[in-house]
């Protein structure tokens, strides 16, 4: 904990005892605004407004109190009410003018905007730290575009700023432009090769950019520079999980629990790396340490249930939902789990119907869009499951799973040119989300290979065919 956090700890303490009579002293205006963006950034609506209560009963006719009467409304979304409350205060004070930025963006007055940042822009008054506020207000108000044409400018005259720089960079990647953020980051680096929030940036930038062992690379050297952030391990342990390193991985989370990380946190993040290797029975050993810290947390009750439910153990999946039911838990998500449930105990129609009890409160979820469309195919009603699996890719079409679903329906319905698009790619016997296409279609499996090149040539394949129940004869 650095001194801020400490110094706000203490404030808010104090606070708690002048509400409970123990203490009765005087908060000052800066106190006070420590005090508001604190309750604002935890989402605290009754204390925010007891705090402006204080602040006008005990500073009537202080410009800071206009202010934060300004950013109060601002918070609860009555903007015209912060306008006339800045209106009162002169232009002169850059505190106000970013609330009056921040007002006019947030209703979307981009040409008074545009306006006000000229006029600060052009002002004696205007600096490096001026600057990286307004950028900041862009960025508050998801204004990404006209943020970094600003923060050009800005980068024109003040050069060497590394603040805006860095910002700049976060404005790119956000932008989708990660060459133009990379180029930044590595000019940075250059510049300070021990700049450990660059090094992290960067290596989030090369994970979102898919380059997994360069994010490595500058995760490494994040941690080589500051070997106690919490945040840059738990970055090292997802690069390590998606390159298959489970055990790294897992160390380093416990390496993270031991520099002061949230057991249930870390307990979690590796039941899901042993789900991600499909070993459930270790994924609900992990979960239950998480359980035992947080019996009436729903984040993990869900995980352990997933792991159940994965691991076949209906039995304890269902005490699990019982739990849930117990809780404020949305009612689709309950109805999905209970599909899950009778999908694995073989009853199709009521996991159907229950997938489209869920579906009614969650339409565009497509992981559940491709549970209820492999429910559709087990039972026999393909158009039906491939309606659902079209739906599911339209709206995530990244998903390996949804794509060997659809290419299961495909072969039910006799669609071969197209399902060879996906199962006669060389890659295919190689993905291991393959298994979900032989689940659906095991009669494909003893003969894959002759069938598909049976399929190129126009062939029949019915005599290649192996249905279980063929094999049972010795077939």
């Amino acid at each position: 904990m650095n001194d801020n956090e400490e110094d706000i700890t203490r404030l808010i303490e104090r606070y708690k005892d002048y509400l409970s009579g123990k203490d009765s002293g005087y908060f000052d205006t800066d106190e006070l605004h420590d005090l508001l963006n604190y309750y604002i950034m935890i989402s605290d609506k009754e204390a925010v407004q007891d705090i402006l209560s204080l602040v006008q009963r005990t500073h009537p006719r202080s410009i800071e109190t206009i202010k934060m009467q300004a950013t109060v409304s601002l918070y609860l979304g009555e903007l015209n009410n912060a306008l006339i409350d800045l209106n009162k205060i002169g232009m002169e004070d850059f505190e106000a003018k970013m609330l009056q930025l921040t007002t006019l963006l947030a209703m979307n007055k981009k040409s008074d905007a545009k306006k006000l940042v000229e006029s600060i822009y052009n002002s004696r008054e205007m600096n490096a730290d001026m600057a990286y506020d307004i950028a900041h207000c862009f960025a508050m108000t998801m204004n990404f575009r006209i943020g970094i044409d600003f923060l050009k400018r800005c980068m024109t005259r003040y050069p060497d700023d590394t603040d805006l720089a860095y910002l700049s960079a976060q404005f790119y990647d956000i932008l989708n432009k990660p060459r133009l953020a990379e180029n930044i980051f590595c000019k940075l680096t250059d510049k300070d090769p021990f700049d450990a929030n660059v090094w992290f940036s960067l290596a989030e930038l090369y994970l979102g950019w898919d380059k997994i062992p360069k994010a490595l690379s500058a995760i490494n050297y994040a941690i080589s520079i500051n070997p106690h952030d919490i945040q840059s391990l738990y970055l090292k342990a997802e690069i390590l999980a998606l390159l298959g390193k489970t055990q790294e991985s897992n160390q380093v989370l416990l390496d993270a629990l031991q520099e002061g990380a949230s057991e249930v946190d870390i307990y979690l993040s590796i039941g899901r790396n042993y789900m991600e290797d499909e070993q459930y029975k270790t994924a609900v050993e992990w979960y239950n340490k998480a359980d035992d810290k947080a019996p009436d947390s729903k984040r993990v009750m869900l995980c352990k249930f997933d792991a159940l439910i994965a691991d076949n153990d209906i039995e304890n999946a269902c005490l699990i939902l019982d739990r849930l039911a117990q809780t404020d838990i949305p009612t689709g998500m309950l109805y999905e789990r209970i599909g899950m449930i009778n999908s694995i105990a073989g009853q199709f129609k009521d996991a159907r119907n229950n997938y489209i009890k869920a579906a009614k409160f969650d339409p565009h979820n497509p992981h559940l869009l491709t549970k209820l469309s492999m429910v559709e195919f087990e039972l026999g009603n393909y158009k039906a499951a491939k309606r659902h699996i079209d739906h599911a890719l339209e709206i995530d079409d990244s998903s390996l799973i949804g794509y060997m679903v659809l290419s299961a329906t495909y072969f039910k319905l006799g669609q071969y040119k197209k399902m060879l698009e996906i199962v006669g790619d060389p890659i295919f016997l190689a993905d291991p989300h393959n298994r979900i296409f032989f689940e659906l279609c095991p009669e494909m499996r003893p003969n894959f290979k002759k069938i598909i090149n049976a399929l190129r040539h126009k062939e029949d394949i019915q005599n290649l065919l192996v249905y279980p129940t063929d094999s049972a004869d010795g077939v």
